[in-house]
């Protein structure tokens, strides 16, 4: 199988330009203050493969776009029947409530309800002036999107002269006059700014992208937009690996829902890796969706666009979703905002709006997806008020080794995996694995490393430099990457194959010779050569290239450090934490994934391709060594690496031997 059975380039070229010249004709001017989200259908292939073009074109006409496929409600008559029937969603019995009372006819009672009643229909059903046409039992994320934009457009409308009509939409007003107090203080534009409504919608109706919100109205149509893709040849194999990560990975029962996050096509100037890269991806989250759907799961896509610096503002569409996801989550926190927000929560059904997803997966790219930025001019307090969190992903993961965790009890919601780019032959390769092979070879690792006190790295000089490394293990946890993440609370690579901790300390030569992502995964020609004394780095040497990068945006990652810190946004021990492990080597891992191949472009692959050896400059995965940034680097295998675990009753256990698997492991079944 090739890329090109898969996906024509010329003909996506084509049709992205086409997309461009309708564009042209609609009237809509270029600015990059406007921004479209595009909300297509679940699992409409037409409709998902013929976006990817026009996202494309909407950037490049100036245009910025999101993409967010939802799962599109029945009729409203079939709905409420459908509802009573069931007795609603979790057999709740407020939608039977609302149910008998109105029957199908929502809109028609509406103005005769209480303030509080209007606002929980609102919630429930999806209700806007044009009636419900969300699904909100299965997509949740973009009913409290439509919500909250109606809520904005209100509140907009209002400080114009307007007037409010219902109380809980007076209520949602004072909550963000409020927050625009926290955001004055911190000499921050107004809130709504940051979430405000697109300014275009556009829908698929089978044929046409038609703009349900925006004017003028656009109305946009290239033939066969979806004809650069053909899936036959690798339809089955895709199916079968996705759903391995949804049953196996994620561990999701029937009903289970997960969020895939991706990046858009950057612009040209900004872009670095192939554009086919970003293309493939689409196609393995679309069959990701589509596959959990055809399972009784429920799956959904959100694509953003990428940002050069991590301070930069994230598009408007995630900052909505992360900021009620986490405002909801701290509405038990004794201060305001959070106390008034909890007020409207009861009486607006909030707790029917924001459900969060059992999993979130995350397609890396290059850049970043930009700031909480609520999370960083508010925060979101712990109920105890002992610790504040400054982003909503991770507030929902809670992942052992973010420092906050330790004052916060709440349990963690969601399950967090993270995928790179990868090509579909390369997906399919490293993912369609033996994986109780490899969670064996990752069991014999870890039982070796649980006895060692302290571990030796060997390896043979590349350009006269050798890896020559000692690395204490202390009290530090070993973790394996199965390629799971079963529970909330739980992260998981894909691929994985790696077994890996924090150093207590490391001392000695590292030689980078394979890949290191940094913004992205970049592969050497000439090796890196870091320095290490008492786990800090020192100095690095070497490839002239990756050190002009690695320089860059390190000096990114300090000014965001001074971001926070002038912004007040982080508690004083966790900014201390991040300053005290700036230049530290956060993580030590060893590939065990018999299927990954070096040389990689993807570092995702490299680091867990077997008998390498990969080290992290920055964050770690333990409490004490977190911080802004960690950039994975990898030694391969032609350094012939031999690795031994020293255990403090003098003991010595071999790991690697000249690059191969030591026979002893075999005694650690």
């Amino acid at each position: 199988m090739s890329f090109h059975e898969i996906i024509d380039m010329e003909r996506y070229e084509k049709i992205v330009e086409q997309f461009v010249s309708e564009l042209e004709k609609t009237g809509v001017s270029p600015s990059i203050n406007q921004y479209v989200v595009i909300k297509l259908p679940a699992q409409s292939f037409q409709g998902f493969f013929s976006s990817i073009p026009l996202v494309e074109a909407l950037n490049k006409y100036g245009l910025r776009a999101s993409l967010k496929t939802v799962r599109i409600s029945e009729p409203k008559e079939k709905k409420v029947v459908k509802m009573k029937e069931r007795g609603g969603i979790h057999k709740d019995p407020l939608y039977e409530k609302y149910a008998e009372r109105f029957g199908s006819d929502l809109t028609t009672h509406m103005r005769d309800l209480s303030g509080s009643d209007q606002a929980m229909v609102a919630g429930m059903f999806g209700y806007s002036e044009s009636g419900p046409d969300v699904d909100v039992e299965s997509d949740r994320i973009f009913a409290l999107l439509n919500y909250v934009w109606n809520l904005i457009d209100k509140y907009t409308e209002v400080r114009a002269g307007g007037k409010y009509e219902y109380e809980y939409e007076r209520k949602f007003g004072k909550i963000m006059e409020l927050i625009d107090t926290f955001f004055t203080e911190k000499n921050e534009p107004s809130f709504e700014t940051f979430i405000k409504p697109p300014d275009f919608i556009l829908g698929f109706d089978g044929a046409n992208f038609v703009s349900i919100r925006g004017s003028p109205k656009i109305s946009l149509k290239v033939d066969d937009a979806d004809s650069w893709i053909t899936l036959s040849s690798v339809e089955e194999d895709l199916e079968n690996v996705c759903f391995e990560i949804i049953k196996t990975g994620f561990n999701l029962p029937r009903g289970g829902d997960t969020l895939l996050i991706l990046p858009s096509i950057p612009p040209e100037n900004r872009r670095k890796k192939p554009k086919e890269d970003y293309l493939q991806a689409y196609v393995q989250a679309f069959t990701y969706e589509a596959i959990a759907f055809k399972k009784g799961r429920i799956a959904s896509i959100l694509m953003l666009n990428t940002k050069e610096h991590p301070n930069d503002n994230p598009d408007e569409i995630w900052a909505a979703i992360q900021a009620f996801w986490g405002i909801e989550l701290s509405k038990k926190v004794p201060q305001e905002p959070f106390k008034r927000y909890r007020i409207f929560s009861g009486e607006a059904g909030m707790r029917y709006k924001v459900r969060i997803p059992h999993a979130v997966l995350v397609f890396k790219g290059e850049g970043s997806f930009g700031k909480d930025v609520f999370g960083e001019i508010v925060g979101y307090p712990t109920p105890n008020l002992k610790t504040n969190w400054t982003n909503a992903l991770q507030l929902t993961s809670k992942l052992d080794w973010y420092p906050q965790k330790e004052h916060d009890d709440r349990e963690p919601l969601i399950r967090l995996g993270l995928q790179e780019l990868l090509p579909i032959s390369t997906f399919l390769r490293v993912c369609g694995i033996d994986y109780k092979a490899m969670r064996k070879r990752n069991k014999q690792i870890k039982e070796i490393l649980d006895k060692a006190e302290k571990i030796e790295i060997i390896g043979q000089p590349i350009d006269g430099v050798a890896t020559n490394l000692i690395v204490s293990l202390g009290s530090r946890k070993i973790r394996t990457s199965d390629s799971e993440a079963i529970w909330p609370g739980m992260f998981a690579n894909f691929p994985g194959g790696e077994v890996y901790f924090t150093p207590d300390t490391i001392d000695g030569t590292f030689v980078v010779d394979e890949t290191m992502a940094i913004d992205q995964s970049y592969t050497l020609d000439t090796p890196l050569i870091i320095k290490i004394e008492a786990g800090v780095v020192k100095e690095i040497t070497g490839n002239q290239q990756l050190l002009t990068i690695l320089l860059r945006e390190k000096e990114k990652s300090k000014q965001r450090l001074t971001h926070l810190e002038e912004k007040e946004a982080l508690p004083v021990k966790v900014l201390q934490g991040y300053k005290d492990n700036f230049d530290r080597v956060g993580e030590w891992g060893l590939g065990t994934n018999s299927h990954a191949k070096v040389p990689s472009n993807y570092l995702i692959e490299a680091e867990k391709a077997d008998r390498t050896i990969h080290l992290a400059l920055g964050s770690g995965y333990e409490p004490d060594r977190a911080t802004l940034y960690h950039w994975d680097a990898v030694a391969g295998r032609n350094q012939n690496l031999t690795i031994t675990a020293l255990t403090s009753d003098g003991k010595e256990i071999p790991i690697l031997v000249e690059g191969e698997w030591s026979k002893e492991l075999e005694e650690y079944t």
